[in-house]
């Protein structure tokens, strides 16, 4: 009942491993596996240097015949956290290789900071992604979307770890790299109608904001780390690629136009029981002042700025509309 689901549903503890180690074409996790003396060709392997511990979960490895307990290993430890996020090799120390680095993924270079007994990961970008991730987050907020914390420090975006009660667990565990719509829904719809309606929800905020990097493992579940029950969706997180990000064409595209609008809606129209649930979101009525507001809430400016209220209302507006239709 308590084991991981990516081992409930394939028996292997390496496709566990496989899906909590640092991804090593990062140029500073590369730098940080040789500060740390880890020898092993298969990357996976590199999690068992910290037991396979990681900061989003309570899973981990005990050798054989050890003593020792999670409170022994548990991360309290951020000196590596310079390295791993800017690639500063003046540590002083690389004999103490218990760190939550080695089990961070994700392609972007990032490193977690222990502040007031609170783990914040950190993660660098451009400048305008920075931005999407703080205005995304600011949008999620407005719409009541669940959604972890971000933050703005020092040239970096910040998040604060949502799981500190419940383990959290990707919806690659259950699906692999499947992303497709259809099948996440069923899978989740088959979990509970509530979680699915969570689901339904963020594809939605996905569409609105052009979020064309959500994947099986920037969404995931959280599950009581007690008697391993799934709760809910896990909070929003990580749309640094979101509305222009990648490419200012992105957005212009009228609404009954866009690739996104048309994929969520597409996908709607094929699957009666999400087109079902779907009825039953309610759809916040906002304004083009609620979103300036939003705006003025970001310490960082971008190029064309003025023009994102009206285009992210004309897209949230044409998706309630469609949601009034089916509605009624």
């Amino acid at each position: 009942d308590l084991a991981p689901l990516i081992i409930k549903r394939t028996h292997s503890i390496e496709e566990f491993l496989k899906l909590r180690v640092i991804d090593m074409s990062r140029t500073n996790a590369r730098i940080l596996k040789r500060m740390l003396d880890i020898h092993t060709d298969e990357d996976y392997k590199c999690a068992l240097y910290s037991y396979a511990l990681s900061i989003s979960d309570n899973y981990w490895f005990k050798p054989k015949h050890s003593k020792m307990n999670y409170q022994d290993i548990e991360f309290k430890d951020d000196s590596y956290f310079d390295m791993s996020l800017k690639g500063d090799t003046s540590v002083s120390n690389f004999k103490n290789q218990l760190t939550p680095e080695i089990t961070t993924t994700g392609s972007f270079e990032k490193g977690w900071r222990y502040i007031d007994q609170e783990w914040w990961l950190y993660k660098s970008g451009t400048n305008k992604q920075i931005f999407v991730e703080l205005l995304s987050y600011q949008f999620a907020k407005l719409i009541d979307l669940d959604t972890a914390i971000y933050e703005y420090d020092d040239g970096y975006i910040r998040t604060k770890n949502f799981a500190t009660k419940y383990n959290f667990e990707p919806l690659a565990a259950l699906l692999g790299d499947n992303d497709d719509y259809n099948l996440a829904f069923e899978t989740l719809y088959d979990i509970s109608n509530d979680i699915a309606k969570q689901y339904l929800k963020l594809m939605m905020f996905d569409a609105v904001i052009n979020n064309i990097d959500r994947h099986n493992e920037n969404i995931g579940l959280l599950r009581n780390k007690k008697n391993g029950n799934i709760v809910s969706l896990a909070p929003n997180f990580d749309n640094n690629l979101a509305f222009y990000s990648s490419s200012e064409d992105n957005l212009l595209n009228l609404p009954n136009k866009d690739g996104m609008i048309k994929l969520f809606i597409n996908f709607l129209k094929k699957n009666n029981k999400a087109k079902d649930l779907f009825k039953e979101i309610s759809f916040k009525e906002i304004t083009k002042e609620d979103i300036e507001n939003c705006l003025k809430n970001i310490p960082l400016e971008i190029p064309n700025q003025s023009s994102l209220p009206n285009l992210i209302l004309e897209r949230y507006n044409y998706l309630k509309d469609y949601f009034n239709k089916q509605h009624n």
